[in-house]
């Protein structure tokens, strides 16, 4: 199983919050994507069919028109953002590429197809070498399963964790709605796309409902998970626990790196975890943790320039250490559009930050893995912490040092929040959040 990363974005509901005046402005606005709707449709420029979705958040076999409002060939919605470092909410418009209905007639269709084609031909045209690529990769995808038939509720913000090497654990969570959960016994089976609910953890009851935390694997059957937003008594707070998960049960470690922190990324390498980034209550952070069992956590030295600090970016592992991208500068509100590689020390202990290759776009809030034995990183999804949600990937041949931006075939719906792992040749894109649905879908993408 190659690289991993899960990216996290937390939710929250009225019932978190202490006083009335919170509650109103923590509120999530249905109405007004559906107000939004309601206009389109009197003005003709949608249908009731465009704007119709289903429970699961899936594209039927007979329609493949994706859930939300359609502008042309964009998809627009409204989201609220919630700001851990102000306790404000930022409403913001999204949108995203739509495919066409199978029941489209053929002049859309070319229509369509001409605006694909002059917007590939705009990408071609960019001075920007970090845009091209000299591999001839496509992508495509399938669903591999629905939100449907998950075992658990649709959310965002969540982990997918290697528990063993054919078994991926979810962890926590939350709703659009605020609802939150815990760390339930829940696994995939990469060998034949299953979902497998187990009886339950020992120990799980010392564990918070969690979310916007960090996880990663370490071998054995081992899951070592830290920070992100607990909820206790209906609040909302940081969790400062680190927990570990041997031998079937879990365990308080207690102990945990400077600060709590939520939105962190954490991956395993040389049978230690290691911990870059997230935001507290008043600061981001840009540091580098180390957690060896029997040991603790112990700050990593690093030598060198080192990046602009971050939440919600992604991280993957790869040969002498690991790959950040991306990100949000919780301080001013900055989406980073950079690519950093830290490179571990002989001794294990510390290492050395190199900046890569520009990505083509700023994102955050995405997922990353790494196929073709962790020589590309595929990073999809995710948004521009403004306007535009994506379903395109970003593909990085690490050894050459060049992106790619891959139109995918198929592709899911846009979302965010949602957990992306590289197993084998293929990227899994797993649950997640948009403006009009919680998912719980998996979808497989292939590059080649």
């Amino acid at each position: 199983m190659s690289g991993l990363a899960n990216s996290g974005i937390n939710v929250y509901i009225e019932e978190i919050i202490d006083t009335p005046e919170q509650q109103e402005s923590f509120r999530f606005e249905d109405e007004e994507i559906r107000a939004l709707n309601n206009a389109m449709l009197k003005q003709g420029v949608i249908d009731n069919d465009s704007t119709s979705s289903n429970s699961s958040g899936e594209d039927d076999d007979d329609d493949v028109v994706e859930e939300g409002v359609e502008v042309g060939d964009k998809r627009m919605g409204v989201i609220q953002e919630v700001d851990l470092m102000s306790g404000g909410v930022v409403e913001k418009t999204v949108e995203g590429s739509s495919r066409a209905s199978a029941s489209a007639d053929d002049d859309d269709d070319k229509k369509k197809n001409s605006k694909k084609k002059k917007k590939k031909k705009k990408k071609k045209n960019l001075k920007d070498p970090s845009t091209t690529s000299p591999l001839p990769l496509t992508a495509s995808s399938r669903c591999v399963s629905t939100s449907a038939s998950a075992p658990f509720p649709p959310r965002g913000g969540f982990t997918l964790t290697p528990l063993t090497p054919t078994h991926l654990l979810l962890l926590g969570g939350a709703s659009r709605s605020g609802e939150c959960y815990g760390f339930e016994d829940i696994t995939f089976n990469v060998t034949n796309d299953k979902w497998i609910k187990g009886e339950g953890w020992k120990g799980r009851d010392i564990l918070p409902m969690i979310n916007g935390h960090a996880a990663t694997g370490l071998g054995e059957g081992r899951v070592l998970v830290t920070g992100g937003v607990k909820i206790e008594d209906g609040h909302a707070t940081l969790s400062e626990g680190t927990y570990l998960l041997e031998n079937g049960e879990w365990k308080d470690v207690g102990d945990k790196p400077e600060g709590g922190r939520n939105g962190a990324q954490m991956v395993e390498w040389g049978g230690k975890g290691w911990l870059y980034g997230g935001a507290g209550e008043t600061r981001t952070y840009g540091d580098v943790w180390i957690f060896e069992i029997g040991k603790g956590w112990k700050e990593a030295r690093v030598e060198g320039a080192t990046p602009k600090s971050r939440e919600m970016h992604s991280c993957v592992s790869v040969e002498g250490g690991f790959v950040v991208v991306g990100g949000r500068h919780t301080e001013t509100g900055e989406v980073l559009r950079d690519c950093w590689r830290f490179l571990i020390s002989e001794d294990g202990m510390g290492g050395e930050w190199c900046e890569l290759t520009k990505p083509p776009e700023k994102r955050c809030a995405g997922g990353a893995g790494t196929v073709r034995g962790g020589k590309v990183l595929v990073y999809w999804g995710g948004y521009d912490g403004g306007e535009v949600m994506y379903d395109t990937a970003m593909v990085l041949d690490l050894e050459m040092g060049v992106w790619k931006v891959l139109e995918v075939e198929g592709a899911p719906v846009i979302r965010f929040g949602h957990a992306v792992v590289g197993v084998g040749e293929d990227i899994l894109v797993v649950g997640g959040v948009n403006p009009f649905n919680d998912l719980a879908d998996v979808h497989k993408i292939r590059i080649e």
